[in-house]
């Protein structure tokens, strides 16, 4: 199973896009100028672009032994983990996530001191402190995935 970053999350892209397309049909009938409407469409194609790429290329595979996180447009990212590792799954949403069936999952791991943030924005990582794991536990957290209690089931699922 493959689950990418949720469209609502990159909501405000699509608003972006939609008032560029708006102010150059403003521009263009005032005006008359093409080259505005040009830039515009231009401008549009390019937030179009990197929103459905940021979609895409930020996802969680969910296999039968394990689950794998990838992230990131110019500099990838992947971690791996096996189901039987994990030893603690919370799932966080807001009300606006509920509404929409997306949220962050952060998924304790042992073995390790380090939290790891695996934050689906193109700037990308940064350290988190997952409270109530241990200081010997990893916490993977991954922001604005669709279907996030779906996932949640499955991984339980497997984890046995």
């Amino acid at each position: 199973m493959v689950y990418h970053t949720s469209r609502f999350s990159v909501a405000r892209y699509y608003v972006l896009a939609a008032i560029i397309v708006a102010v150059a049909a403003v521009f263009y009938e005032l005006n008359g100028s093409t080259l505005t409407s040009v830039i515009s469409v231009a401008l549009l194609v390019v937030i179009l672009v990197l929103t459905e790429l940021k979609v895409r290329l930020n996802k969680v595979l969910l296999g039968s032994r394990g689950m794998t996180i990838e992230t990131g447009m110019f500099s990838k990212s992947t971690t791996r983990l096996h189901y039987q590792s994990i030893v603690d799954i919370r799932v966080s949403q807001s009300f606006f996530q509920r509404m929409f069936g997306y949220g962050n999952i952060e998924i304790g791991v042992p073995g390790a001191t380090i939290q790891q943030n695996v934050r689906q924005q193109f700037a990308g990582r940064g350290d988190v402190k997952i409270s109530g794991l241990g200081s010997h536990h990893k916490g993977i957290v991954v922001h604005d995935m669709q279907n996030v209690r779906e996932m949640e089931r499955f991984i339980l699922s497997r984890k046995g």
